[in-house]
This record gives structure tokens, sequence and C-alpha cells, in this order.
């Protein structure tokens, strides 16, 4: 499974999004450190139960100038998980044979800071809208990809 969160109606950004849990780096504080620490104030995973595979290669965020550093953890039980319900609406959890089907992956045409760009996005079935797509999307292809890549192509 995948854990995925949909983001409260009320935060300052992106509200109502599909994400995963993250948040601002705080001074002085690893890049490990403050993927670990949003996941347990946002999803109440506590840091010791994640083991961490590895990280993503970091990215910025166009429109918001944010530069992000992704990290792939797993946990040996599925967590009893506690929202902060001021970021956090709800966890989504998608297993990982849906989010490698071929057929919910698509890219639209927009345009970011004034000048047309390609976005990746999924239109992954019961998570409703909007689908899960932007900076999250962008995460998720280059795991998926990496997933596909140590499986030699097998799925």
């Amino acid at each position: 499974m995948l854990v995925l969160t949909r983001r409260t109606d009320t935060v300052d950004t992106h509200r109502s999004q599909i994400a995963f849990p993250g948040g601002r780096h705080e001074d002085g504080e690893q890049f490990l450190d403050t993927a670990l620490r949003e996941t347990e104030e946002e999803i109440g995973v506590p840091r010791e139960a994640v083991q961490v595979l590895g990280e993503l290669p970091p990215f910025r965020i166009p429109p918001s100038g944010f530069i992000v550093h992704p990290f792939v953890g797993t946990v040996d039980a599925r967590p009893a998980y506690e929202i902060d319900p001021r970021e956090v609406a709800e966890v989504l959890e998608v297993p990982l044979p849906i989010l490698l089907d071929p057929d919910i992956r698509a890219e639209e045409e927009t345009e970011i800071l004034g000048r047309p760009a390609t976005v990746p996005f999924f239109d992954v079935p019961d998570l409703g809208r909007p689908p899960l797509w932007g900076a999250t999307a962008m995460m998720l292809s280059g795991f998926l990809g990496r997933l596909r890549a140590a499986g030699n192509g097998r799925e």
C-alpha cells in the first residue's frame, strides 16, 4: 500500500489536494528528519517505525519555488493513523498495482508561471477529485519508474 493524505480545505496551500505527508524544513534539520517529523505530525506514524529505503531526487516546484526532498520508507505493519485535523482530512491507502496501471496515468497541458507545461496526473479510482497531480504526481512518477526498473520491467 502507498499512503497518501487528502489535505483539509482550510490549510493555506493546496487545499483538498491529495499529497504525501510532508512539510516545511526547519533550520538545522536534515531533510530526512523533516520527512520523518512531518509524517509523525500529520498522520501519527512514529519515526522509529519507518524503515527508510532511500531518497528520490530533489526537485523544484515552480509555482511555489519550494524544493522538495522526497524519501521512501516502509513500515512492518499497518499503522494506527492519528491525523492532525488542521492539515489532514483523511488518510488514503492505495494498492501499488493500481498505481502501476498505465491506464490511470495521463498528462495534460497547462500553464505554469506564464509558460506552457506538460504535467502528469493519476486518475485513481475511488480517490475522487481533484486527481492525484502536481508535485505528488511528479514524485509518484519518479518512484514508480524506479520501482519498475528495480523489477526489470516486471510489475
